[in-house]
């Protein structure tokens, strides 16, 4: 569907963005967070919540995380293997690479990619900051939260902003740089059993196969010379 619905720059004009958000009330992350000024058309009463930190600390951020994910300087190698795989979610993977890039082309200006937001730090900070200047343009201030955990900012902020009560849970810290590293250390693993180990023990087992098969032969020659 995504495919279908074209060059990005476009959305919001014929209806494709109502059209994709029907099942849902909220969203977050791409490609949902991409169309803040279609939205305020669309969906005037909406309510949009920016999550903001320190540009230098994004940029360090993405570079340990999804920057590894994605095709270009950064993409681990195993994730290049595993994004070969025809099974999993790694075809879903392969599959948001060019709407990522397309969104970043038509959204992002001086960025044409992904992989140039991973390759400079400085353009992926600048591009950071142009970003959230554009969000708060945008969207009208009585319906934005400029939402910064490190200043302190957690349930309170975002229930009085949403007009609901606050949680009684502490507030979660999830998603992190250490969490990613964890889901690398398991997606390496997982490319060396099946890239390397699997195929390796199946080659063992087919020799051990084929001896089978040829020793018997050998076997019965011997013991007709013994007979003899």
């Amino acid at each position: 569907k995504r495919a279908a619905m074209g060059d990005p720059s476009s959305w919001g004009a014929n209806g494709e963005l109502v059209e994709a958000l029907q099942p849902w009330d909220s969203g977050v992350d791409f490609p949902f967070s991409s169309f803040p000024a279609e939205m305020v058309d669309q969906y005037p009463d909406a309510k949009f919540i920016l999550t903001v930190r320190e540009a230098g600390k994004w940029a360090d951020s993405i570079n340990k995380t999804i920057c590894t994910f994605q095709s270009g300087p950064k993409q681990t190698w195993f994730m290049a293997l595993l994004n070969t795989l025809p099974f999993g979610p790694f075809p879903r993977f392969v599959e948001q690479y060019p709407m990522m890039d397309a969104i970043m082309a038509a959204k992002f200006r001086g960025v044409s990619s992904w992989s140039e937001i991973c390759a400079s730090r400085e353009k992926a900070m600048r591009a950071y900051d142009e970003w959230n200047t554009y969000v708060k343009t945008v969207v009208p201030a009585e319906k934005l939260l400029v939402f910064n955990p490190k200043e302190g900012h957690g349930y309170k902020e975002l229930a009085t902003f949403l007009g609901v009560d606050e949680p009684t849970e502490p507030f979660p810290h999830v998603n992190s740089t250490s969490e990613f590293e964890i889901i690398k250390i398991g997606l390496m693993f997982a490319a060396i059993v099946i890239f390397f180990l699997a195929p390796a023990f199946l080659l063992y087992m087919l020799a051990r196969v084929v001896r089978g098969v040829v020793a018997p032969s050998g076997s019965r020659k011997s013991d007709a010379k013994k007979a003899r």
